[in-house]
């Protein structure tokens, strides 16, 4: 799990560098912080799914901790940003192929591309 922070973060902070210069952000650096997103939730939810299923019939009630890490993590993972959806589209700035999303705005244009993945 420190790597995958340290991956998230090192993306983030490679980002706001950018974007804090005025220069343009590319495809690849969108699409480097979207993977650094949907690699940090998809580990996340593993691990407090692991936690649950450790826990035992504890973890089910709202006064445990884990049972609110529980819903928190799954609830992020129902977000628009870190769908299954979201590898198809960096796969297609990191292969090739328009990404075709609104996750992912080209540099050069002031509109975000027209369809979701």
């Amino acid at each position: 799990m420190h790597t995958v922070a340290s991956y998230f973060y090192e993306a983030v902070a490679e980002l706001w560098a950018v974007a804090s210069s005025e220069r343009p952000i590319t495809l690849e650096l969108q699409a480097n912080v979207r993977l650094a997103v949907i690699t940090a939730v998809e580990n996340s939810v593993e691990v407090v799914d692991s936690l649950y299923r450790l826990s035992g019939s504890s973890s089910i009630f709202e006064s445990s901790p884990i049972e609110r890490c529980f819903r928190d993590v799954h609830t992020a993972a129902q977000h628009l940003a870190s769908q299954d959806a979201r590898w198809a589209t960096v796969g297609r700035v990191l292969l090739g192929p328009s990404p075709e999303s609104v996750i992912i705005r080209h540099p050069h244009e002031d509109q975000v591309c027209v369809r979701a993945v």
